[in-house]
């Protein structure tokens, strides 16, 4: 287990804002159809077939906190 702050360190983002360093991430969600304990997920808006970043809102409606995006992330 990782805390958000170690994560951050690992992967050296561009920019990165965190509200609560100490946040424990235990599971590493990619598929918001697939979120369990919310509390302690990570969610990766990966770019494939679909866009990630389309599910922010919803990942965030579900209880998720804590991602990793791409892109410079923009609600219309």
């Amino acid at each position: 287990m990782y805390s958000i702050a170690d994560i951050s360190e690992i992967l050296s983002p561009q920019r990165s804002i965190i509200v609560n360093d100490q946040c424990i991430i235990q599971n590493l969600i990619y598929d918001t159809r697939k979120i369990v304990n919310a509390e302690t997920g990570l969610f990766f808006a990966l770019v494939n077939r679909r866009d990630g970043h389309e599910f922010i809102i919803d990942a965030y409606s579900k209880g998720i906190r804590n991602f990793v995006l791409q892109d410079d992330f923009q609600q219309e």
